[in-house]
């Protein structure tokens, strides 16, 4: 039986650097070198604890989020798939509040492996770049259908703004 893990991100940016963000190319999972912090058990040789992957299992995993990621012609495609991996509509969500600045969005049924995880992280990685004063973001793979309140995979802060 499948279960899948949740993935869900929210971004507290205000609307035209939202857009800017959504219109803008996918950066690749391989500019970053720090996956292994995001920690959590994986499929690998057996199962084992992330830090525990060979350099060449590593960069074969994100080699494939690479590879992934190309399919998508910018964030909004990206955040589109992500909300799509919903196994029924009622499984997603996306909206922005203009009174707040947050964009929240994500799949209840998103993934089970680490390279649609890191392909995740890599979008939402990808706002940061556009933040500026109070600007932040929180991503999180959760397993929300099947797990208990502790059953967080991984977590993401964005900064620079504030949490």
């Amino acid at each position: 039986m499948s279960e899948p893990l949740s993935a869900f991100f929210k971004l507290r940016i205000d609307r035209p650097k939202l857009v800017r963000w959504l219109d803008s190319p996918v950066r690749r999972a391989s500019q970053w070198t720090d996956w292994r912090d995001i920690g959590g058990q994986y499929h690998n040789v057996g199962v084992q604890e992330l830090r525990d992957f060979s350099d060449a299992d590593m960069a074969r995993t994100v080699a494939e989020s690479d590879a992934l990621l190309l399919r998508y012609k910018d964030n909004r495609a990206a955040v589109r798939e992500i909300m799509n991996s919903a196994e029924e509509p009622y499984l997603k969500h996306a909206s922005y509040r203009t009174d707040t600045q947050d964009f929240v969005a994500g799949s209840l049924t998103y993934a089970e492996n680490l390279v649609d995880y890191i392909a995740f992280y890599t979008v939402v990685r990808g706002a940061a770049a556009s933040f500026a004063g109070d600007d932040y973001g929180i991503a999180v793979i959760h397993n929300y259908q099947w797990g208990s309140t502790r059953d967080t995979s991984s977590a993401m802060r964005l900064g620079p703004g504030p949490l």
